[in-house]
């Protein structure tokens, strides 16, 4: 069930606001006062892919976080993706461009979360 932006209770409006300032307490409190370096690999020909992710890097590049865009070759990206040999960060979406799918890399296997909320979209 889908409930616009405007209708959602605020406790939960506020987990969706744009705060640059409390996201980069956030990276303190986590160990990183001074931020760190991201690598988002991209399939290169998926319409609209860099265009969206010019406005995520721009997001974390705000709050210290040194964000830089790889777009891949249709096969590279495949191989990086299914093989799970990506960096620090990729993205996949199937269907439309929204919801798109994060995938960074952690110890603990692969986390995945939709952007269309994060954006208010």
């Amino acid at each position: 069930m889908y409930t616009p932006f405007d209708e959602l209770p605020q406790n939960l409006k506020v987990l969706y606001i744009y705060n640059p300032e409390k996201a980069k307490a956030l990276l303190a409190e986590a160990g990183y006062p001074d931020g760190f370096k991201l690598k988002i690999q991209l399939l290169g020909g998926y319409a609209g892919g860099a265009e969206v992710y010019s406005i995520v890097k721009s997001y974390w590049d705000a709050i210290g976080v040194e964000t830089t865009l790889e777009l891949l070759e249709s096969g590279a990206y495949w191989s990086v993706l299914i093989g799970h040999t990506y960096k620090d960060m990729t993205v996949s979406a199937w269907g439309t461009l929204i919801p798109m799918v994060v995938s960074p890399r952690t110890e603990r296997g692969t986390f995945t979360t939709t952007l269309s909320s994060a954006m208010n979209m």
